[in-house]
């Protein structure tokens, strides 16, 4: 991804985060909030194919996001946040107004296509915000063992140890 995009997509989030005054790290709670906001609806389905999806008018509101209900909640965080990621990158809801009215309806959580890499880039910066988890980082590390607390980290963030360990290494901080 080239640096153009990446600030790109800070900005985006950044608009957001300033325009809905959402607080640096965000709990399910809020994200179905902000879901709400935006005049969309969200769902778990345990027999959904793939991970999430988000559509486009869907039972009269703006978009619907599915999630598949077998994995964990600080994942299903994640997936949330990534369809969101669709949501403005990719469909333009709110960004771009001819964007919206011809993008593709559905977006499916699957695979790794730039798009894919574009929407987890996104639901990073929603969830981890960079300098919220620099700080954070650096109260968890420890210096004489070389290695993070990933599991307080992610209790904070509300994501995955993954998730945690894949926003370190994007900003520098892991290799």
């Amino acid at each position: 991804m080239t640096n153009e995009k990446l600030e790109y997509i800070r900005g985006v989030v950044q608009d957001i985060r300033n325009f809905f005054n959402l607080k640096d790290s965000l709990n399910r709670e809020d994200l179905l909030e902000l879901i709400r906001k935006l005049k969309g609806t969200f769902q778990a389905d345990k027999d959904l194919e793939v991970d999430a999806k988000i559509e486009k008018n869907i039972e009269n509101t703006v978009f619907k996001i599915t999630i598949r209900k077998q994995f964990y909640e600080l994942r299903d965080n994640f997936s949330i946040a990534h369809e969101l990621g669709h949501l403005f990158l990719h469909m333009g809801y709110l960004t771009d107004p001819m964007l919206w009215k011809n993008s593709n309806d559905r977006f499916d959580r699957f695979g790794y296509s730039q798009e894919e890499l574009e929407a987890n880039e996104f639901a990073g910066n929603l969830l981890m915000p960079e300098s919220e988890f620099i700080k954070n980082f650096r109260n968890n590390y420890n210096d004489e063992k070389k290695i993070v607390n990933l599991k307080k980290l992610s209790q904070f963030f509300q994501v995955s140890p993954k998730a945690i360990e894949i926003r370190a290494k994007n900003i520098g901080l892991m290799k």
